[in-house]
Parts: C-alpha cells; sequence; structure tokens
C-alpha cells in the first residue's frame, strides 16, 4: 500500500476528505451504518501507509 502511494504526498486533510467523501456516496446509496462501519474499519489501518509523511 505504501509503495503505491509514495510521492502522491498525500496528508491528513486528503485523507480525512476521502473518508468524508466515501460516507457521502455510502449514504447517497442507501448503505446502512452497520455496512459502512465495517468498511471504514477496514480502512483505518491502512492510514498509516498512505498517508505521506
Amino acid at each position: 500500500m505504501q509503495q503505491i502511494h509514495d510521492g502522491m504526498d498525500i496528508n491528513e486533510r486528503d485523507f480525512n476528505h476521502l473518508v468524508d467523501l466515501l460516507i457521502d456516496a455510502m449514504n447517497e446509496t442507501g448503505i446502512s451504518h452497520p455496512i459502512q462501519n465495517q468498511l471504514l474499519a477496514r480502512l483505518v489501518p491502512l492510514r498509516k501507509q498512505i498517508i505521506y509523511r
């Protein structure tokens, strides 16, 4: 995951914006909150590998 995102300079704000957009999209399509939480729980461990340091 880190190798894929290397050089993209993704910061915490960018990552949080992605999460917000993802939540909005899931809400618009009627995905239930428990399912949303399951998806977001899978995204959280990847955060450190995606955000540029």
